[in-house]
């Protein structure tokens, strides 16, 4: 085993780049958008949990959207999976959310 992995010393095999250098790569390759919805409505708002006082960046939702896209798919393929589904459902036609189109899935 390489005693250097996850050391935060000199002497790690992959030493992790400076702060700037991190965010010089990011730029470089467009990785912000994997960090925060960049919708200049959801920039602009944010979510509070009153009871706990959690505060949650706002997300547009959209499809194309390199953030949210990915997340949205997960929301769907999660309970389609869960209903094991033998036969083909067009969702486009189940619903617009993720409750209206749950009893489409096990009927």
């Amino acid at each position: 085993m390489a005693s250097g992995i996850g050391s935060m010393g000199s002497s790690s095999l992959f030493p992790l780049p400076s702060l700037d250098e991190q965010v010089a790569l990011a730029e470089r390759h467009g990785l912000n958008t994997l960090l925060f919805c960049p919708d200049a409505w959801a920039l602009r708002h944010r979510f509070i949990n009153e009871d706990t006082g959690e505060v949650m960046r706002a997300r547009c939702n959209s499809w194309t959207c390199l953030y949210c896209g990915p997340r949205k798919v997960d929301q769907w393929r999660q309970p389609v999976k869960a209903a094991e589904p033998t036969l083909f459902l067009t969702l486009t036609k189940a619903g617009h959310t993720v409750d209206e189109c749950w009893p489409s899935l096990f009927h």
